[in-house]
């Protein structure tokens, strides 16, 4: 069943999804670097 919604309404709900799907992406990649820096370091200055 369909029903009339505040285009806001909708286009908040998404800019709030996409802004928690950035920090949560930003979060991972910081992890990988975190994790695979220090072992690349390792290995180049054993």
């Amino acid at each position: 069943m369909y029903r009339v919604t505040d285009p806001d309404e909708i286009a908040d709900g998404l800019q709030q999804m996409l802004n928690e799907w950035y920090a949560d992406t930003g979060q991972l990649i910081q992890e990988f670097r975190d994790t695979y820096s220090q072992d690349s370091s390792a290995e180049i200055n054993p």
